[in-house]
């Protein structure tokens, strides 16, 4: 009895250990995604302003 309630404490664990890594890795996605599209707005910007120049 008292392994099945170890076996499932530890599997609560594992599951929150994931679900929290899972959150970080999309937290950090979407930082990436966020990124690259302001660095991609500042490049069009600086290529228009060459341009217009």
């Amino acid at each position: 009895m008292r392994d099945v309630r170890v076996l499932r404490e530890v599997r609560i664990l594992r599951d929150t250990r994931i679900s929290r890594n899972a959150r970080v890795l999309r937290h950090a996605w979407g930082l990436s995604v966020l990124g690259l599209s302001v660095s991609g707005l500042v490049v069009g910007v600086a290529i228009g302003l060459t341009l217009g120049r």
